[in-house]
């Protein structure tokens, strides 16, 4: 038998398992969204040192002055977005920052948090996930300061810089009109918007 479906099979098995468990796996696996900045983790091992490989390719690594002249953040955002696989599971699945990386795969939601996790790791304490919430659609995506302004890293529209976080909110459609809820976190706080 092939290697590939001996693997084929145990993923059967593996998804028949999980399946069978999902009611147990999501009841332990609930976490309230206030809770979210535990997910956070710029100061586990695996993340720390996948920053310093990136700081390594710099001479004398200071995050405010190469991510102006080579934008470091952006290596981060494109290896998220180009190597971290969307994944979604048939259960609901808190995985951490870490496990995203070292597994190479995650839903849209574990690798904002890991991308907020690497920018964090890197040096900007003032990166944050931002959920936005409408009805069925979700969007998530990561924001920080920066040199006076505002960037937002969306996996799916890119990134973009605003002069204010009102107009990053406006862009977004976040406003107190009952129809959309927003928060946002990183490892040191968590907020309601709306």
């Amino acid at each position: 038998m092939e290697d590939v479906e001996i693997l084929k099979r145990y993923n059967d098995i593996y998804l028949g398992i999980i399946l069978r468990y999902r009611s147990y796996i999501e009841e332990k696996e609930s976490l309230y969204v206030a809770e979210l900045p535990t997910l956070v983790t710029p100061d586990h091992e695996s993340i720390v040192g996948f920053a310093n490989a990136i700081k390594a390719r710099y001479q004398a690594y200071s995050y405010y002055s190469h991510c102006l002249r080579r934008w470091v953040g952006s290596f981060a955002y494109e290896h998220v977005k180009e190597k971290i696989i969307n994944v979604t599971m048939p259960v609901q699945f808190w995985l951490n920052p870490s496990q995203t990386l070292n597994y190479g795969a995650g839903d849209v939601f574990d690798k904002i948090v890991l991308l907020c996790t690497l920018l964090l790791a890197l040096g900007n304490a003032s990166s944050k996930a931002m959920a936005i919430i409408r009805g069925n659609e979700r969007r998530f995506l990561v924001y920080f300061e920066f040199d006076g302004r505002i960037v937002s890293m969306d996996l799916d529209n890119g990134i973009e810089k605003f002069d204010s976080r009102e107009s990053l909110l406006d862009r977004f459609g976040v406003r107190e009109d009952g129809e959309v809820s927003a928060y946002e976190f990183n490892d040191k706080m968590y907020v309601d918007i709306v």
